[in-house]
């Protein structure tokens, strides 16, 4: 399973997204399309739904750990990858 499916699974779980009707590749696409626009946590594969309200861009880390200090970053799209290690990503 690839990480963008990880986090995607992690999304299926959430009681609006069974209201939305949405597929598993529906979700990819939402997610996919975040992590391109955004950095951090929105696009890291440890990342996980906000346990209160709602939001495809509001997000917890499942290591408990900042963004801001964050030295687990692991991003969920793979073209991502090359940036992270060419140091340009925030």
């Amino acid at each position: 399973m690839d990480t963008l499916e990880q986090v995607a699974k992690r999304f299926m779980r959430r009681k609006e997204v069974k209201e939305m009707g949405l597929s598993i590749e529906d979700v990819k696409r939402v997610l996919a399309g975040h992590a391109r626009r955004a950095g951090g946590c929105v696009s890291c594969a440890y990342s996980s739904p906000y346990h209160g309200r709602f939001s495809w861009v509001a997000r917890h880390c499942v290591l408990g750990l900042r963004q801001d200090n964050c030295t687990m970053y692991k991003p969920i799209l793979q073209g991502e990858v090359a940036e992270v290690k060419a140091g340009k990503r925030q």
